[in-house]
C-alpha cells in the first residue's frame, strides 16, 4: 500500500496531517508512545524491549509543558524518581521514561 499525506503540488497544513497520520495509525492499529497525545511541540519516542518499554520525551517549545502520562507509572530515568499523572517538562526540555512491561518486573539501573 502506498499512502501520500501531499495533495497535489500542495503540502496539507498541521491538523490535515494530524487527521492523516492519526487515521494512519489507527487504521494499522500501530501502538502509540503514550496513552494521549502529547501537547503540540512536544515529541514523544517509545523503545520496548521484550521486558521493559522506554518514552523519550522532547520539547521543542520555550514554554514547559504538561505532559498526560495515562494509566499506571513510570521510572524518570533522568530525575531519578518516580512519575504517575502528568509530568511538568521545562521549556526545550527533555527526560527518559521507564516501566515494565505486562506487569513483569524490570531492573533499573543504579
Amino acid at each position: 500500500i502506498m499512502v501520500s499525506p501531499f495533495c497535489g503540488d500542495r503540502h496539507l497544513d498541521d491538523p490535515a496531517l494530524d487527521g492523516f497520520y492519526g487515521q494512519l495509525l489507527a487504521d494499522l492499529a500501530l501502538p502509540c508512545s503514550l496513552d494521549t497525545a502529547p501537547p503540540a511541540g512536544v515529541l514523544a519516542q517509545r523503545r520496548a524491549s521484550a521486558t521493559e518499554e522506554f518514552v523519550f520525551l522532547l520539547n521543542f517549545t520555550s514554554e514547559p509543558q504538561r505532559i498526560a502520562l495515562g494509566a499506571g507509572g513510570y521510572r524518570n530515568l533522568l530525575e531519578q524518581r518516580d512519575e504517575q499523572g502528568e509530568l511538568e517538562l521545562p521549556g526545550f526540555g527533555a527526560t527518559v521514561l521507564q516501566r515494565p512491561i505486562l506487569g513483569r518486573p524490570a531492573e533499573l539501573p543504579e
